[in-house]
């Protein structure tokens, strides 16, 4: 099989610049409010997500430290798709703070370009870590891992069914 392309860098990196730019981008709302019910909606989605992830990685790794062989092996493959379908979400959540806030149209075209482009690319990337994942479920020894694996694949799944609903949304919104 051919080398792992590593995405931690650049998904990284976008998650903090545009945690860091979207309080720049975006006018104080007086009660706290973003005033847009769809970035509420897709933010909240994706937070849930997140914490799907989360609990997730801590399981696989709970299990990772008393594992030996080749489950404890596909306990990290398992642990290292996790971490980074976190990016990845965090980048999305990242992108669309940005774009719902943008004010400028001519901009926020541009942006929304960008951010259809973003959110299909990491929806395909999310499937493919599910494929991934349903190719490791045969191989394991232990119950436990088994399972851990089929719920990181529906977790996955289910993250890239919301992304495409997202995708959909945005091509067609004006």
């Amino acid at each position: 099989m051919g080398a792992k392309l590593n995405l931690r860098g650049p998904l990284l990196l976008a998650s903090i610049l545009l945690a860091t730019t979207q309080s720049i981008l975006a006018p104080a709302q007086p009660d706290g409010q973003s005033g847009n019910s769809q970035l509420e909606s897709d933010t909240s989605d994706l937070m849930a997500r997140k914490t799907a992830f989360d609990h997730d990685m801590s399981d696989i790794m709970s299990m990772a430290e008393s594992s030996s062989g080749i489950d404890q092996h596909q306990l990290l493959n398992l642990d290292s798709t996790v971490e980074e379908a976190l990016l990845q979400v965090d980048a999305t959540i990242g992108f669309l703070q940005v774009y719902y806030r943008m004010q400028c149209e001519p901009d926020r075209a541009i942006a929304k370009a960008a951010l259809q482009n973003r959110i299909e690319r990491y929806s395909q990337l999310l499937d493919l870590q599910a494929t991934g994942v349903s190719r490791q479920l045969p191989l394991a020894t232990l119950p436990a891992v088994a399972q851990a694996g089929a719920r990181l694949r529906d977790d996955l799944r289910a993250t890239k069914d919301r992304l495409d609903s997202i995708a959909v949304s945005l091509k067609s919104a004006q």
